[in-house]
């Protein structure tokens, strides 16, 4: 299917063969028994997945090269891209590459200097962070973290969030609900989350949170999978229903997942959604929010849902 409208993704992660190295080292670095568990996870999820074979860009100039292409045979114009650390220098080589790549940056907001390299990746061009507390341990809550949201308000950068069920190896759900954010997002108002793959599994609290927070997002990136986790059988297409009137349009993000090669671009992710889009009783308007249009909005200056939308782009029970 050809988009009718301009794509904008969301959520697409960058490895490179200097990136998955960083990261083995890293690992090698935890308790024996963590390798172990991660290891055990990763083969689990990888075989259901049948994706076990995983090739890397050498570079992030050969990362560019390839991304290009795949961007274009999806029809998709723009792309945000995320190394699993910050101050990744592969990810900025690929961005010098082209203004289609978008970058973001990957923190743990309580360490202390976490300010300071928030506004190093913001002076390097990057637009927003990703934090991933269920496989890294900690709550978005913790008040070590406030420094790095005033610093967030300051560089008008967006935080998008993994909580829920993953396929992060080293995971722990006592840290995987969302309900953490809503101190955060109410006292920082003026800071725009994005909650990844609709809470992967915490649809019920997400819907909480957008009832509760006008500065928290979703994005419908991924497989979805955690659908299988509901005590109720539902489609994705009900979850867009859903989150349409409990968040709005002006709320939703699309997204990928896309990772590795040879898989390249998730078209099947892109077209199932694209399908759904069509079939809900929505406006043009609408869609091009949620299919690029809210990113771009978080792009610029992080504004605030209020200033960029209209009445006839306005769907939340909760407006």
């Amino acid at each position: 299917m050809k988009p009718r409208f301009e794509i904008w993704d969301t959520h697409i992660h960058l490895f490179t063969r200097s990136i998955v190295e960083s990261w083995r080292k890293k690992r090698a670095a935890q308790d024996p028994k963590v390798q172990e568990a991660a290891q055990r996870n990763h083969d689990r999820h990888m075989t259901k997945a049948n994706n076990l074979q995983w090739e890397f860009p050498e570079d992030g100039d050969d990362a560019a090269k390839r991304w290009l292409a795949e961007l274009d045979r999806a029809g998709v114009a723009r792309g945000a891209f995320m190394a699993p650390f910050a101050e990744s220098a592969q990810l900025r080589t690929m961005l010098s590459h082209s203004d289609r790549f978008i970058g973001l940056s990957w923190m743990n907001p309580t360490v202390p200097d976490a300010p300071q390299i928030l506004e190093r990746e913001r002076a390097a061009g990057l637009v927003g962070v990703k934090c991933y507390p269920v496989s890294e341990g900690y709550l978005l809550s913790d008040k070590r973290a406030y420094p790095f949201y005033e610093a967030a308000s300051r560089l008008g950068m967006f935080v998008l969030i993994h909580y829920g069920v993953t396929v992060g190896y080293n995971a722990n759900l006592a840290f995987a609900n969302p309900l953490d954010l809503h101190p955060v997002a109410r006292d920082f108002p003026d800071v725009n989350f994005v909650i990844a793959h609709f809470g992967a599994g915490y649809m019920r609290e997400c819907l909480m949170l957008a009832y509760q927070q006008e500065n928290v997002h979703f994005d419908t990136s991924g497989s979805n999978n955690w659908l299988r986790t509901q005590p109720t059988k539902m489609t994705l297409k009900n979850v867009f229903e859903r989150f349409l009137e409990g968040a709005g349009a002006e709320r939703i993000l699309y997204g990928s997942d896309s990772t590795n090669f040879p898989r390249g671009y998730r078209v099947n992710v892109l077209e199932e959604q694209l399908n759904i889009l069509e079939e809900l009783d929505i406006s043009d308007a609408e869609r091009a929010l949620i299919l690029g249009g809210n990113l771009k909005r978080l792009m610029s200056n992080n504004q605030p849902v209020g200033d960029s939308v209209t009445p006839e782009t306005t769907r939340s029970v909760f407006g």
